[in-house]
């Protein structure tokens, strides 16, 4: 028991410290994912130290270190609660519709075989776009029923899990599929039309994960997200950007990357809604994500049921509006010359380690 307490209390403090910490390394940055884990743990372990070793001046240091921790990450995750504001309003009669899009995102994990169930769940939703991550060619092979009934899209098969299709029922132009941040690590953007005359940039994205598998450091994941901000923010239509982003919704990161693009999330003060590691309950984490430009109102967001892969799909109704970007607004300021300064600097150092 005193050596499962001391364990307990060494991660406690290590939880604490390392995300404080101004490295770009994995080890000090993977503490920031699993916030919400990381506040069950340090609330067990405090009755836990209290259960064993009682009231003594050293506990009493700990368990105010700890309860502190837990109340700053509870800010951090609060408006990603129910208890927080929606940033993302929902349609309602304030507004007129213009025209709605429904989509379907899916990291099918490419060694996942299961496809039946995802062909059925699109026959059941019926989703105007479709993107998927991680598809290799065996995956594209199972997929002839989905092109049939998307005449608009791009296949990027890969076999080192960065494969990408988008899939569109209504017409795509400008379609282009580029590497930012290394080689055959491909990101998608498309500018589609609904009712022949709405048109809306999409941009399909799957970073490279901060891991050490792929990568050590999370500086080529941040800039890739940064350089998609920066096309965002000079996107002539209303945008939006989805994918298995490799990144939570809480980061100092994601706070950037929306500065920058001016994009909006539905996620917010609508519930987690986690969707990694779908094959182990207690690990989850909300890395798949989708944001908006203000030219949108929400109609609907849910995480769909598992289907063989690691991660869950979220099935996203949008209602493009009249007067949406009047009526709600990014919930931070604009990104000054320090903020700009930042991301170029970040967006460098991500592209030396590619």
């Amino acid at each position: 028991m005193v050596w499962i307490t001391v364990l307990l209390v060494a991660f406690c403090l290590i939880a604490m410290i390392f995300p404080l910490l101004p490295s770009n390394s994995w080890l000090f940055n993977i503490f920031t994912y699993p916030r919400i884990q990381i506040i069950c743990i340090q609330m067990v372990t405090v009755v836990i130290v209290f259960a064993t070793y009682g009231a003594e001046k050293w506990t009493i240091i700990f368990a105010v270190l700890m309860l502190t921790n837990v109340l700053l990450i509870f800010r951090i995750i609060k408006p990603y609660t129910r208890l927080g504001k929606k940033e993302l309003l929902d349609l309602d009669d304030t507004v007129e519709t213009k025209t709605t899009l429904s989509l379907l995102i899916w990291n099918v994990y490419q060694f996942n075989q299961q496809y039946q169930p995802f062909i059925q769940l699109v026959k059941e939703k019926n989703p105007d776009l479709l993107l998927l991550c991680e598809t290799n060619e065996w995956w594209t092979n199972q997929l002839q029923e989905i092109r049939d009934r998307y005449p608009y899209h791009q296949e990027v098969p890969l076999e080192n899990t960065y494969g990408m299709c988008l899939y569109s029922r209504h017409p795509c132009n400008d379609v282009q599929v580029k590497s930012l941040v290394g080689e055959d690590v491909p990101s998608i953007r498309a500018t589609i039309t609904l009712e022949g005359q709405h048109q809306i940039a999409v941009f399909g994205i799957h970073p490279i994960p901060p891991y050490p598998a792929y990568s050590t450091s999370k500086a080529p994941k941040d800039a890739e997200l940064l350089l998609i901000a920066q096309e965002v923010s000079a996107a002539k239509h209303p945008c939006i950007v989805f994918g298995d982003m490799n990144d939570v919704a809480w980061s100092n990161l994601t706070t950037a990357f929306q500065k920058i693009s001016r994009l909006l999330d539905p996620r917010r003060g609508r519930g987690i809604m986690p969707t990694f590691h779908a094959k182990i309950p207690l690990m989850r984490i909300p890395i798949d994500q989708i944001f908006c430009s203000s030219d949108f109102r929400l109609i609907d967001i849910k995480r769909m049921p598992a289907m063989g892969s690691d991660h869950f799909p979220i099935f996203v109704t949008l209602a493009l509006t009249t007067k949406a970007s009047i009526t709600q607004t990014l919930d931070m300021s604009h990104p000054n010359q320090q903020d700009q300064q930042l991301a170029e600097e970040r967006i460098a150092e991500g592209l030396a380690l590619a």
